[in-house]
Order: structure tokens, then C-alpha cells, then sequence
């Protein structure tokens, strides 16, 4: 087995997606922001779900923030 090279690992190459609010998925639709057949990735905690859409979780990879009053992180 190789050596980890050290070099070649690059620190926080994705920006993280800070959640500090939200809205009914439904709004967004509602809206046109978001397509009924767009892909979203749902977190479900305590009765509490976050829908994230995946065009922004393909670029941020990470999101991060609070659900049902725990911190959460989801990456991608």
C-alpha cells in the first residue's frame, strides 16, 4: 500500500451550503424555482424534513445547519 500523499489532498474544495432558513417545498414549486420533476434529497429528523435540491448539493457537496434543534450535516 502507498503513502498518503499529502500534496495532492485539497482542503474545503467545496463551499458549504449554510442553511439559515427555509420554505415549503411546495412554495418553491409552487413558484417555478423548482420543476415536480426535479431530484431533491430529503432529511427527516424528529417529525422536522428539509428538502435540499440536488442542483444546489451538486455544487456545494455539504450542507449544514440545524433540524429539530440538532446540528446536521449532509453531503453529496
Amino acid at each position: 500500500m502507498q503513502d498518503f500523499d499529502i500534496s495532492r489532498f485539497m482542503k474545503q474544495q467545496f463551499k458549504p451550503f449554510p442553511v439559515e432558513g427555509s420554505e415549503p417545498l411546495k412554495n418553491a414549486v409552487g413558484r417555478g424555482q423548482i420543476k415536480k420533476e426535479d431530484t431533491v434529497l430529503v432529511v427527516n429528523r424528529g417529525g422536522e424534513r428539509l428538502s435540499f435540491w440536488m442542483y444546489q448539493m451538486t455544487y456545494h457537496h455539504v450542507a449544514q445547519g440545524k433540524l429539530a434543534g440538532e446540528p446536521y450535516i449532509v453531503n453529496y
